[in-house]
Order: C-alpha cells, then sequence, then structure tokens
C-alpha cells in the first residue's frame, strides 16, 4: 500500500474491499505520477474516499449502450412525451453514432467540442446542437449520480450559441383582419382563444367544455393535447405555473356560446355517429383536431388575410405584447401565460418593456404638478452661476 518507485515513475497498489458480485479482493493500482509526493497525494486521496465510503472505479461501460439504457429507464420518466421523442431522435441520429465506441469514462471536454463543431459544419443549427448539449449535460450528470463517472465533461465544453431571434408579432390591426378572414368555426375559435388568451396550441386543442365556465368567463386551463408516433395524447399539465385560470372578455364568451350552440346541431345531425369527447375544437364528429391541420388552416387563413406570416406561437406573443403594450401588470401576464417566474414574462417581451418604460417616464412627467414658471426660476437661478 505505499508508493513505490516504477522505471522513471512513481505509482502505488491499494487494497479497495472486494467485488459485491464476485466476492473477489479488489485493488486499485495507479501510477505514471512525476514525483512522489504526487503519487502520496492521489493514495491519500483514494484512501480517504475508501474510509468515507465514497469511493468506486470509473464504469468502462461503452457509452452507447449506457446511454441508451439512461434514454429509456431514466430520463423516459422524467418529461413529457413529446420532449423524450425529440431527445431519443437526437441521441439515436447523432450523439450514438459519434460517441457509441467510446467507454463512458473516457468522454472529455475535448471530444464533445469536436462533436458539436462537426454538427455545426454539416449545417445543424445552433439551435439543434444545443438540443445535443443538454441531452449529453443530462446523461453524465445522471452517470455521476449513479457513481459511474466523477466529473461532468460538458462542464468543460463551450455550448452551442442561438442567437436570439425577435418574436413574432401582429399588430391590433393585423390580428383583427386576421380573425375577419376567419369563415369557419373551427378556425375563428382556435384563433381567437390564441390572440385573445395566449394560450399554447395543445392547450387550445386539448380544452374541454367541462374546463369553461361562460358565466363567470373563465377558461381552467388544465390539459394539454400532444401528437406523439403512435397518435393523439390528451395529457394533464404537470407545472403549477401552467395549471391556471385564465379570464375571457364578453366578445370571447360571446362567441364560444354560439359556437357551443353550432355543435349542438352537428351532433343532432350526425347522431350516433357523433363521437362526444367534450372538445371544444373538434372535427365534425367530434374528434379532436390533429396539430398538422390546424397548422395548415392557420396557414391559409394568413395568405387570405395578407398578414405577416408566422408560427401558431405568434399568436401567444401578439397577446403578450399587446397587454404589455397596454401596460398590464407584468406578474399578472406571467400568470396568464402560465409563465413559471415574471422574469421569464420579462425576458421574453424585453422590447416591449422598454416601450413601458419609456411611455412611464412620459406619464411621470404628466403626473408630477410642476408649474412651468417654476422651472424658468429654476433655469434662471443655474445660469447666474454659469454652469
Amino acid at each position: 500500500m505505499s508508493v513505490k518507485r516504477i522505471g522513471e515513475k512513481w505509482g502505488f497498489r491499494i487494497d479497495a474491499g472486494r467485488n459485491p458480485k464476485t466476492g473477489k479482493r479488489k485493488q486499485v493500482y495507479r501510477s505514471g505520477f512525476k514525483t512522489k509526493r504526487e503519487a502520496e497525494a492521489a493514495l491519500a486521496k483514494i484512501k480517504l474516499e475508501l474510509n468515507q465510503g465514497k469511493y468506486f472505479e470509473p464504469s468502462k461501460q461503452l457509452f452507447g449502450d449506457y446511454i441508451d439504457y439512461w434514454l429509456l429507464n431514466s430520463y423516459k420518466n422524467e418529461v413529457q412525451i413529446t420532449t423524450f421523442e425529440k431527445v431519443e431522435g437526437v441521441v439515436t441520429s447523432h450523439i450514438i453514432p459519434f460517441f457509441q465506441y467510446f467507454s463512458l469514462h473516457e468522454i472529455k471536454a475535448f471530444h464533445i467540442d469536436q462533436f458539436y463543431t462537426e454538427k455545426i459544419k454539416t449545417g445543424l443549427s445552433p439551435a439543434y446542437v444545443k438540443v445535443m448539449h443538454n441531452a449529453l449535460s443530462k446523461a453524465f450528470q445522471k452517470a455521476i449520480k449513479w457513481e459511474l463517472i466523477r466529473e461532468n465533461p460538458v462542464k468543460g465544453v463551450t455550448a452551442p450559441t442561438v442567437p436570439k431571434t425577435s418574436k413574432e408579432v401582429w399588430t391590433v390591426e393585423e390580428a383583427n383582419r386576421f380573425l375577419d378572414t376567419c369563415t369557419e368555426w373551427n378556425a375563428l375559435v382556435p384563433f381567437m382563444l390564441g390572440i385573445f388568451t395566449g394560450m399554447r396550441r395543445g392547450e387550445i386543442l386539448g380544452l374541454k367544455w367541462r374546463n369553461i365556465d361562460l358565466k363567470k368567463g373563465v377558461i381552467y386551463v388544465r390539459e394539454n393535447l400532444v401528437q406523439t408516433r403512435t397518435g393523439l395524447i390528451l395529457k394533464d399539465l404537470k407545472t403549477s405555473s401552467s395549471l391556471r385560470d385564465v379570464h375571457i372578455s364578453t366578445t370571447v364568451v360571446e362567441v364560444l356560446k354560439k359556437y357551443r350552440n353550432e355543435q349542438g346541431k352537428w351532433k343532432e345531425r350526425l347522431g350516433k355517429a357523433y363521437i362526444d369527447q367534450d372538445f371544444v375544437v373538434c372535427t365534425l364528429n367530434g374528434n379532436p383536431v390533429y396539430p398538422r391541420n390546424l397548422l395548415r388552416k392557420f396557414s391559409e387563413t394568413i395568405k387570405l388575410a395578407k398578414v405577416p406570416k408566422m408560427s401558431f406561437h405568434g399568436l401567444r406573443h401578439t397577446h403578450a405584447t399587446i397587454l404589455m403594450a397596454l401596460g398590464e401588470n407584468p406578474k399578472a401576464i406571467a400568470e396568464r401565460l402560465g409563465h413559471s417566474r415574471v422574469g421569464v414574462t420579462l425576458d421574453v417581451y424585453s422590447h416591449t418593456n422598454q416601450e413601458m418604460q419609456r411611455k412611464m417616464a412620459n406619464r411621470f412627467e404628466k403626473g408630477v404638478n410642476v408649474q412651468l414658471n417654476s422651472r424658468k426660476i429654476i433655469l434662471k437661478e443655474i445660469q447666474k452661476y454659469n454652469f
């Protein structure tokens, strides 16, 4: 267990107990230290870890086998199915082919930086490579908790920089022109909800009548419709911030009342052929609407209305931007949007926040009752000193 010279270098061997699976003695061997002092320091560190029960040998498992196990047995249980499928695709198509023959403990920050550089050179966007970065970081962090490695190599890596893009928004006039173009209930209702409530696409498609109180004018956002490889799934919202009560205006209430009456007529005409699943936004026979079909209708309506092209999520940005421009309380806006912190809202809509600051400065000047004559007197006094 003492330090010994091995050629021109120094090394040591130490008993590390027994292998719990085989019962055989385990020994730790280290060599290649330049000086005796370095070897003694390394030996002392291992002794301390053994005494504290914290010592373990880094795993020699192939990274490809490890990340596949992590993905299916850990990560899948921690995230939404859509997030899992996105990351699974990234891992299968990009991460495993590059790292599969590395042992888990062999991967260093250098190799990961090489990986990112290669992916960027092939034309992949920084945002997409950032997804790989996050997946690798989570996988290695779990390996540390499982005592398979000692350090997370991703910590020494420079993450891809994702350039900030301006948010897609319409003016009030453009939003009104867009809604005026909607001639079908299945277009008007989801698009109006997007603009007037800021709800996410999945929240709108997953909305059920039982979660709307038209007397009080409140939508209880509780569920989310997502499309997976196996089809549509209605999932409960998990985070406390996403679970929220959104108050709606009298105009939206009236539109929803008329729309519900129209749905009643569909039910009567179709009879048993109508599959009543309580969805607000649904097909003529009551089935949920696929996101891709809603997006196709959205794109068609944009062309007809001759408004700037944007994603469906832009309706949410439009709603929030209008509220910010009206000077509404950012905390109330954050709660309405389902943001976990008001800081998220202010960061996302910082451009609008700057406009609010400008208006606030002007309102302050108007609100302070300072007579012009008083200011003239002050200016004369200042001029005396020739500043």
